[in-house]
């Protein structure tokens, strides 16, 4: 009798537990497979995405994929998530700051020269390039890097219109996050764009999504002049928001500490100033509010299919520019800022 046919179908059979080590060694033995598929994959189809390490800048700047959870699933995969997010890749601080760090700025118009310095010496690649604030803590000190999981983006709380009602009903509250990739947040972000968000590549991009007869991706000068914001559609629908409704307040909340479950989490309950609240991926943040008034809806877009969670999927658009000095001085001590582009 063959092995085979000793084989009892009906029989329940345990599969032997692999260490921490072993799954550290198959992971560096599959690195280089696992990152040549991803590099392939991005560049193919439309040929958008950036899956490799291409240089350094400020001395602490490294280019990386914001496909960076995905190393080594399927070009399928790859496909369906370049469809939706029209960012590719972005730009991010290489380590957290020391006192002995140099390299490092909290100066958005540094890093804007750093967008120019990718754009020429990358004219061929890269298509557009901005800042945006938008996700905070990411620190890209390798490929297997878990900071994308802890990272938290700028999570909406609320919004106030004196003449709209129905915003008091309107939640910010994402489950559908928990589906489409690792556990980060299960809120609606904000993201706070640059004016090169507003022009060029990434305007044509952001500029398909608007829905006919609901506004428009404006120029940079309008975005500016009106404190222009862009809702989601599910978003505008709860809300029955038009183009043109003046927004009385916008709230959203920014991480200014975290400490994991069984490391500090209670002390910081007890210490927060402001929210704190657990996370799925094992932390307790303690978040503090931000509020930016008399906000005016320019457009609405249709939201795109999930892909990565970590870019913070159909958010509210917004500008930098109506932010205060004060309040843009926060949010770029707290690491929120990255330098999203585009490659062609």
């Amino acid at each position: 009798m063959s092995d085979i046919d000793e084989v009892d179908p009906f029989a329940t059979y345990v599969v032997p537990k692999v260490s921490r080590v072993e799954r550290w060694r198959r992971r560096i033995r599959d690195a280089p497979e696992n990152i040549r598929l991803a590099s392939q994959s991005a560049w193919r189809g439309r040929e958008r995405g950036l899956a490799v390490v291409a240089g350094v800048f400020l001395a602490s700047l490294v280019i990386t994929t914001v496909f960076s959870y995905g190393i080594g699933l399927s070009q399928i995969f790859f496909d369906e998530s370049l469809d939706g997010e029209p960012i590719d890749a972005k730009v991010e601080f290489k380590k957290a700051p020391t006192p002995e760090t140099s390299g490092w700025t909290n100066n958005t118009s540094v890093m804007q020269d750093v967008c120019d310095e990718l754009m020429t010496e990358y004219s061929q690649e890269l298509a557009d390039c901005t800042v945006i604030l938008g996700r905070q803590g990411i620190h890209s000190a390798g490929f297997f890097n878990e900071d994308f999981l802890y990272a938290q983006p700028l999570e909406m709380r609320s919004i106030v219109d004196n003449e709209n009602p129905y915003w008091v009903n309107t939640t910010f509250e994402y489950p559908e996050l928990r589906e489409a990739g690792p556990p980060i947040s299960t809120y609606r972000s904000i993201r706070l764009m640059g004016p090169g968000a507003f022009d060029g590549e990434f305007a044509e991009r952001y500029g398909a999504s608007i829905i006919q007869g609901q506004g428009e991706w404006p120029n940079p000068q309008n975005m500016s002049d009106q404190r222009g914001v862009i809702l989601p559609a599910n978003i505008a629908s709860q809300a029955k928001a038009n183009v043109g409704d003046i927004l009385d307040e916008i709230t959203f909340v920014y991480v200014v500490d975290s400490e994991f479950f069984d490391t500090g989490g209670v002390e910081l309950v007890e210490s927060c100033p402001g929210e704190a609240s657990a996370s799925e991926n094992g932390k307790i943040y303690c978040r503090m509010p931000m509020t930016i008034t008399n906000m005016k809806v320019l457009g609405i877009y249709q939201p795109w299919d999930l892909g990565n969670p970590t870019l913070g999927p159909n958010p509210i658009f917004t500008t930098w520019t109506v932010l205060s000095d004060e309040q843009a001085a926060v949010l770029m001590e707290t690491r929120s800022a990255h330098l999203p582009r585009s490659s062609c």
